[in-house]
């Protein structure tokens, strides 16, 4: 009888060799796309979005998709290799199924390296947003500002223009001043380090950005925590402005040398004491440390909300491998084989090109072709390294009980 190892050998190179043949070029050129960021509707890959506009992007994307259903997704590349901006789009929009809810999705591109782009709507985005519409759109926000070399103003001023198309949230054109917000609200700078523009900025961002994910940060700083513990200042200053359990407080003790985040109930199930730690000590430590508390207290502000807005929204993760999935599935009876049209649209030299529905039937025949093949496989592989498995699973259960449970707080020692 031939033992499993040996079997594993000789079927080996003859899955390969199958896979190779059944898979399509197209099923394999879209292995290499990028996976979505956290926050799904905003994917900077060529990093020329600044972190506070990223944001409010990104604000505006959750508040999109919440209100109206629509989803708008902006990726920034460096270049596309060796597709065109258009078909790079295109292949993006389907991968990450940004139009799988009725059609709702708009995905806009940006290639930073040389100026390309191109936008892909879904077929009830696109009965919104006419290909005379998005070509104005695009003209105007888009155009200009790439003629320029300014790919991050350029993408923002696009995004913002098709949200409102898209009967979204109005947002500020990059350089203009966020809506008016309460100017003390989640400010208390009883130590005196927070200028005017910092306090400003933390007041109407929060006010804001609440709106998006639920939570309110606040910020206080104090001397000697007040006669108290800073912990205690800490739930005593949470409680005193009428927070929330959705709620966050940023303390700084200025003259003891240490500080505390403070998540409410409801908050701390999203913004765990792991995740506060690492943005602590990742933003806030390195400039706490050299006296420079208001730069602090500000990147810590920025890396909460960059946290809790990745997670504000239930239409990001969606993974390559769960694309694939999902176009793998069998087409039911009645169903027809176009699974998800979409108009892409990529201007040059002021013409519009749209390309219309494409059928996905055969490639997702030939995914399903290339599973079966891999299965029997992949049960063997698994049986041989159960074993081993499990005993790392004790292991790590094992230790995982000896740990203790976190409260919901960080503070700076330990």
């Amino acid at each position: 009888m031939t033992a499993p190892c040996a079997r594993i050998r000789l079927l080996l190179p003859l899955s390969l060799f199958l896979l190779l043949a059944w898979v399509p070029l197209r099923v394999q050129a879209a292995s290499g796309l990028p996976e979505p960021e956290d926050g799904y509707y905003v994917n900077d890959f060529a990093g020329v979005i600044g972190e506070k506009t990223e944001l409010d992007l990104l604000h505006t994307g959750v508040l999109l998709h919440r209100l109206y259903g629509e989803r708008l997704v902006l990726v920034t590349v460096p270049d596309t290799g060796d597709l065109s901006a258009e078909e790079y789009a295109r292949s993006l929009f389907d991968s990450w199924r940004v139009g799988a809810e009725d059609g709702n999705g708009t995905l806009l591109l940006v290639s930073a390296g040389d100026g390309a782009y191109a936008a892909v709507r879904g077929p009830a985005a696109e009965a919104r947003l006419g290909d005379a519409r998005l070509s104005a759109i695009l003209g105007t926000a888009l155009i200009p500002n790439l003629a320029e070399g300014k790919a991050n103003r350029a993408a923002a001023s696009a995004y913002y223009a098709l949200a409102q198309a898209l009967d979204g949230v109005p947002g500020p054109a990059p350089g203009q001043a966020l809506p008016p917000g309460d100017s003390s609200r989640y400010t208390a700078d009883n130590a005196g380090v927070l200028d005017a523009a910092a306090s400003r900025f933390i007041n109407r961002t929060s006010a804001r950005y609440r709106t998006s994910t639920g939570s309110g940060l606040y910020v206080a700083t104090v001397n000697n925590g007040g006669g108290n513990t800073l912990p205690a200042y800490a739930r005593k200053k949470l409680a005193g402005v009428g927070a929330g359990g959705d709620d966050v407080l940023l303390a700084l003790d200025i003259a003891a040398d240490d500080y505390y985040l403070l998540q409410g109930e409801s908050a701390a199930g999203v913004l765990t004491n792991a995740a506060a730690g690492a943005v602590l000590d990742g933003r806030l430590e390195p400039l706490f440390a050299k006296g420079r508390y208001e730069a602090g207290a500000v990147q810590t502000f920025l890396g909460v909300y960059a946290y809790l807005l990745e997670r504000a929204d239930g239409a990001g993760g969606v993974t390559n491998a769960q694309a694939a999935a999902s176009q793998a599935a069998p087409v039911q009876a009645g169903e027809p084989a176009v699974r998800s049209g979409a108009a892409a649209v990529g201007l040059a030299g002021g013409q519009a090109r749209t390309f219309g529905e494409e059928s996905e039937a055969a490639g997702g025949g030939t995914v399903r072709a290339a599973l079966v093949v891999l299965c029997p496989l992949l049960v063997l592989l698994a049986g041989q390294s159960w074993r081993t498995v499990k005993r790392r699973t004790r292991e790590q259960r094992r230790s995982r009980s000896n740990r203790p449970v976190p409260a919901a707080g960080w503070n700076r020692r330990k």
